[in-house]
């Protein structure tokens, strides 16, 4: 067995990790109807915020905040949470809230710069 064999398996794993989840959650549930995008993002925030799942909770905050949901909605969902799923909870969502605000706005940030041409000085 060479030595790069488990990276070459774990890349495996992750590509097949990333079609499974892109044509389970994303092809299958996100788009069936009954409930809206913003419904979806929401229930998929306080839950993911609720088990802990850090990660995907902020990536879903990002998404959201990009979708068009105002941050003030996603703080009452965080406070929402609190009571069902424990005040310490809903702090955390606050805090992942406050870093998701201040990563898409930095993102914004960027997109607006205009592309700039470095001229020597004269």
């Amino acid at each position: 067995m060479t030595a790069d064999r488990p990276a070459a398996r774990e890349a495996d794993w992750n590509g097949d990790w990333s079609a499974l989840t892109r044509e389970i959650v994303f092809d299958r549930i996100w788009s069936r109807t009954g409930l809206t995008t913003r419904e979806r993002r929401l229930v998929t925030i306080a839950l993911l915020t609720a088990s802990g799942a850090d990660s995907a909770a902020a990536f879903h905050l990002r998404a959201g905040i990009r979708d068009g949901i105002p941050a003030d909605d996603l703080y009452e969902l965080a406070v929402h949470t609190a009571v069902y799923a424990g005040w310490a909870t809903g702090g955390r969502g606050i805090a992942l809230l406050r870093s998701a605000v201040e990563e898409t706005a930095a993102e914004e940030d960027t997109a607006r710069k205009p592309a700039t041409s470095e001229e020597p000085a004269r």
